[in-house]
């Protein structure tokens, strides 16, 4: 049986690969776009060139993990959360 990863554990290592790469990023931050919005938690939030990237990511051993992702990226940036989003879907 292979290991089996929670997606926020999966999230905080891809946050630290950026980070040696040199790209200032925060894994499972809290954020607000305005004030009247609620909280949001963003899977990955990258600083790159002075746009606000957000990676969200699901594990593919769920049903439409790929679906989510870009559910969830696709509504970062409706939001007002992101610039530019990217959904990841982890093996």
């Amino acid at each position: 049986m292979p290991d089996a990863y929670r997606q926020e554990v999966l999230n905080v290592v891809l946050a630290q690969l950026l980070q040696e790469r040199g790209v200032i990023s925060a894994p499972e931050s809290i954020v607000k776009a305005d004030q009247a919005q609620a909280r949001r938690m963003p899977d990955v939030i990258v600083h790159f060139y002075g746009l606000r990237l957000v990676i969200e990511g699901e594990i593919d051993d769920q049903e439409h993990a790929q679906d989510q992702a870009f559910g969830s990226a696709f509504k970062r940036v409706e939001d007002g959360i992101a610039h530019i989003a990217v959904a990841v879907v982890y093996p």
